[in-house]
């Protein structure tokens, strides 16, 4: 099992606890999995391609940026080839459900998108694996 966090750089902070936490067993962060002396798109495309899980921060910067778009695309692709096994997306302030692509809707978690509860919900699905 490894989990893409798929996120802004506005929304690094809470991203960061969340993969200090899960660490890098099981999770890909930017900062920590991607080889900075490498292509980034490479380093993502890579990266959602190993993955089964997709975990979305979705802020109104995350859906805005090209970066976040493309990754979106990605596991698109990865779901529809059963690639990506589970989606699980947290509305952080500004967002709303329509807001998402239509693939996504169905992912959203109803916690409140704070710190432990998201690292709980996603610590949840790793047990079930």
């Amino acid at each position: 099992m490894k989990i893409f966090l798929s996120h802004s750089s506005v929304d690094k902070a809470i991203v960061r606890k969340i993969y200090e936490e899960l660490g890098a067993s099981f999770c890909h962060f930017d900062d920590a999995t991607f080889d900075p002396t490498g292509s980034i798109s490479n380093e993502i495309y890579s990266a959602l391609k190993s993955s089964s899980h997709f975990v979305l921060f979705a802020s109104p910067a995350a859906l805005n940026s090209g970066w976040v778009k493309g990754e979106l695309e990605r596991a698109f692709d990865n779901w529809m080839k059963n690639g990506i096994k589970k989606a699980m997306v947290f509305l952080l302030e500004g967002v709303q459900l329509g807001d998402l692509p239509d693939w996504l809707k169905q992912y959203v978690m109803r916690e409140a998108p704070t710190y432990r509860h998201i690292l709980c919900r996603i610590q949840s699905e790793i047990d079930r694996e």
